[in-house]
């Protein structure tokens, strides 16, 4: 079992989390953009001036939701990118709640796929999968985590008719001629517009 005090030392022995574990924001609820580096003309802006935390009860969740905001704002992602990750991070604390899984061990891939399409599919995997791939890479927390790839509808391939065809080529000579091709060459520009030479 991962317990909160575990995860913490996992993070304190990790390479970003060593830094950020002791930092008094960590204990905060609410965080400023201007402590996480952001500037007040980026905060007037963009009309957004905090994050907030406090209503996350998984309190494992809650310590790897921050480390993101910090790893985004370390990486200097824009201010809607850290607050879309907090609130959809958010909506997955409480999908865990919801069913009863509030121990990071029993999160599988079904679980987060899921999640995922219970809301705003694109938003949620975006954020889920960047989530896990930090977890992952700063060895906090291992995900099984499929990423899944939404396929675009191939455009419907549209055809002319063969009457139509046969009435433009019909009327062929109605249509105006092509333009004259300009000259590729600088000597044959300069020789057919004289004028250009001075």
């Amino acid at each position: 079992m991962l317990s909160i005090e575990v995860l913490q030392q996992i993070v304190a022995n990790s390479e970003l989390g060593q830094e950020w574990i002791n930092d008094p924001l960590m204990s905060q609820d609410v965080w400023a953009f201007t402590d996480l580096g952001y500037s007040e003309e980026d905060c007037t802006i963009n009309n957004k001036r905090n994050l907030y935390f406090n209503d996350i009860s998984l309190s494992w969740l809650k310590l790897l939701i921050k480390l993101t905001i910090k790893a985004s704002a370390r990486e200097k992602h824009c201010l809607g990118t850290l607050k879309e990750r907090v609130i959809y991070l958010k909506q997955f604390n409480n999908f865990l709640n919801e069913k009863g899984y509030t121990k990071p061990e029993l999160l599988t891939d079904a679980l987060l796929q899921e999640f995922i399409h219970k809301g705003n599919q694109k938003a949620r995997r975006k954020v889920i999968a960047h989530a896990v791939k930090l977890w992952s890479e700063e060895q906090w927390l291992k995900l099984t985590f499929t990423c899944p790839k939404y396929k675009s509808n191939t455009p419907k391939i549209e055809t002319i008719p063969e009457e139509v065809l046969a009435q433009i080529y019909q009327n062929f000579d109605l249509f105006p001629p092509p333009p004259i091709p300009l000259p590729i060459y600088e000597g044959e520009l300069m020789h057919k517009l004289p004028f250009l030479r001075n």
